[in-house]
């Protein structure tokens, strides 16, 4: 839960699969690892930070999902 809060704080997300976020942020990548990175529990949890492109995709995701997305795509 505390990854979670602390993803809550650096932009915004998403959680539409048990224990994996999609996070909207402007921080840089490594300052990103920075923060969730202290809060994960070494050994048992994993981390997987990049950039992604939002012109073009596709994927089965509910349909709530997509509207999160496109409503990102427009910022």
């Amino acid at each position: 839960m505390v990854v979670k809060e602390t993803i809550k704080e650096l932009g915004t997300w998403a959680n539409y699969f048990d224990n994996q976020y999609m996070l909207f942020s402007t921080h840089s990548i490594g300052l990103l690892k920075q923060k969730i990175e202290a809060k994960i529990e070494t050994g048992t949890d994993r981390l997987l930070i990049m950039e992604v492109s939002l012109t073009d995709s596709v994927g089965w995701l509910p349909k709530t999902a997509w509207e999160w997305i496109k409503t990102q795509k427009s910022k």
